[in-house]
């Protein structure tokens, strides 16, 4: 489920939840008390890949809609927050699941993450805006004094370098 639907789903259902777990969360922080509210005491979970770039930009391109909070955390009471080195997906790959999310669901083992990471511009959704902005401005000045195919690739090439920037130390 994606964010800002989750919300308006919770509220349409009547039998509490066991668990619900998150991933990749771009739900905003301000729809966590109806989901908060249909789950059992301490089982709403909030896996935060602190490499993850997606949920940075949506919450850049739409921050009426989506918030990243599959990054920052939803840092609130109801929440369980864990943090974990990896990117985009992490979340749902075999081992992790096998390792974390099943023994989480079945046996109620509370998963171990890293401490929370020090926000860097890497963590600031305006990182991502201003890159799209420059991105956009340079696309369209490439466009009209160079072939298409250049531009085409010269924008991948800048979008990679940039997804692929190393965090701050």
């Amino acid at each position: 489920m994606v964010g800002p639907e989750f919300a308006e789903i919770a509220a349409d259902i009547d039998q509490p939840l066991h668990s619900v777990v998150l991933a990749g969360s771009v739900c905003r922080r301000r729809d966590v008390e109806a989901i908060a509210d249909k789950v059992k005491l301490g089982r709403l979970w909030n896996f935060c890949g602190v490499r993850d770039r997606w949920p940075l930009v949506a919450c850049a391109l739409r921050p009426d809609l989506f918030e990243h909070t599959g990054v920052d955390g939803f840092v609130h009471e109801r929440v369980n927050d864990r943090f974990h080195d990896f990117g985009h997906g992490g979340a749902i790959e075999p081992a992790f699941i096998k390792d974390t999310i099943i023994p989480l669901l079945l046996y109620g083992e509370n998963p171990k993450g890293i401490p929370r990471p020090s926000v860097s511009g890497l963590h600031d959704p305006a990182t991502y805006r201003k890159f799209a902005a420059a991105l956009l401005g340079g696309g369209i000045f490439t466009l009209c004094l160079l072939p298409w195919w250049f531009a085409a690739l010269t924008g991948a090439a800048l979008g990679y370098a940039y997804y692929r920037w190393p965090e701050e130390d």
